[in-house]
């Protein structure tokens, strides 16, 4: 019997704190112990839980993968030690386009299939643009967003 891993993300949900302060906190009405702690649920903390994506055994060793958690894409790589090199939130910072359909790059860099940029997988610093020069600094604005992952029970 083999074992099989499991990849967690830990994914901040900006879109559910969007939607809880798009509303207008008022005054809560009085309610009864029952209802108290039927209501618990509303303090539960989504960003602060870890989410399994997927089996670790179905990751390619560099290649992207792209998986999904509440409706958002995130590209995932691994080395071929099973360690991971990527953790991204799958947009390309330049034109959206989807970091899982490019490549991990000779140097471990994950590379926008559409015009080339490249990021380090676990920083999410734009390494290098095609059309810039190579001593270039590049602002934050081009990196990609990271997010934290691990692999758990291996």
């Amino acid at each position: 019997m083999s074992l099989k891993l499991l990849l967690y993300l830990l994914v901040p949900l900006t879109n559910v704190a969007f939607l809880r302060s798009a509303f207008p906190q008022s005054a809560p009405p009085r309610q009864t112990q029952h209802q108290r702690r039927l209501s618990s649920h509303e303090n539960f903390d989504y960003n602060q839980l870890w989410y399994p994506v997927i089996w670790a055994c179905d990751l390619r060793p560099n290649q992207p993968t792209k998986v999904a958690l509440f409706d958002i894409d995130y590209v995932v790589a691994i080395d071929s030690d099973s360690k991971i090199t990527t953790a991204l939130r799958d947009a390309c910072p330049h034109k959206a386009a989807a970091l899982s359909e490019g490549r991990v790059t000779k140097s471990g860099l994950i590379q926008c299939a559409y015009h080339g940029w490249s990021f380090d997988g676990l920083s999410g610093d734009c390494r290098q643009i095609p059309q810039a020069s190579n001593s270039t600094t590049f602002p934050k604005r081009a990196c990609a967003q990271t997010i934290p992952a691990q692999i758990h029970q291996g």
